[in-house]
């Protein structure tokens, strides 16, 4: 009697059959977020953190129930089994496994081809996005690095949010509603009041007023030495 004899890789679980055989089936807690992991960071739009905290605030958690370290992740992407192939060192076995695929062989192909740095990202491409403004301009108030942002995705809809791309940082992340309005709020704080419009004002004319006499002289100077010249090339000199 054949039983899978290894313990089931995040995001499959074993399934035991009738005739007494097991299997690994799919996690459907688990596996739509791996699934999303390998396809978002196959786009080449993002940095392996941002993917990480994309897909840890949607849900995903190791066996135990925790976020997954910037570390396993990173293995989790390397892992052959998500792409349908079973490799085992210590057994000498490479080969295609007899289980259902969380991501297609192309894309775990693109995905080793970026962490490997053999294909191009577009990530110096995306410093702006449409949606979130102050990407990259507001700066993490822990470690004062740029923050990032990104979606999350909820039951129903999506959730803009800005977050540090530290992963050993330990700030949270932020609605993208409260930080930009909170940063409208500044704005609106630092806009000078009218009585000091008027002084700038003044001082912009005293300024000009003062350049222009400077102008005035400067031309009135040049002219008298331009018919000085003039003279003395008539009297022959």
């Amino acid at each position: 009697m054949v039983t899978w004899p290894f313990p089931p890789t995040l995001g499959y679980l074993k399934l035991q059959q009738p005739d007494g055989r097991s299997r690994v089936i799919h996690d459907p807690n688990v596996a739509p977020f791996i699934k999303e992991a390998f396809e978002l960071f196959a786009t080449g739009r993002y940095e392996r953190i941002e993917v990480l905290r994309i897909v840890s605030a949607a849900g995903l958690r190791n066996k135990k129930g925790n976020k997954l370290s910037p570390q396993s992740f990173a293995n989790l992407l390397r892992n052959q089994f998500y792409a349908g192939k079973l490799v085992v060192k210590g057994w000498e076995i490479d080969s295609k496994g007899a289980f259902e695929p969380i991501v297609s062989e192309e894309t775990f192909t693109l995905v080793q081809s970026i962490l490997s740095g053999r294909r191009p990202t577009t990530l110096k491409r995306r410093r702006t996005h449409p949606d979130f403004l102050l990407r990259h301009f507001v700066k993490c108030g822990e470690c004062q690095r740029p923050l990032t942002a990104s979606y999350s995705s909820g039951r129903s809809d999506k959730y803009g949010y800005y977050h540090c791309a530290n992963g050993s940082c330990r700030s949270r992340n932020i609605p993208r509603q409260k930080l930009e309005s909170e940063f409208l709020t500044l704005i609106g704080q630092l806009q000078p009041k009218a009585e000091y419009l008027n002084l700038f004002r003044e001082i912009v004319l005293d300024v000009w007023k003062q350049r222009r006499s400077d102008t005035t002289r400067l031309v009135s100077t040049l002219e008298s030495r331009v018919t000085d010249l003039k003279a003395k090339r008539q009297r022959g000199y």
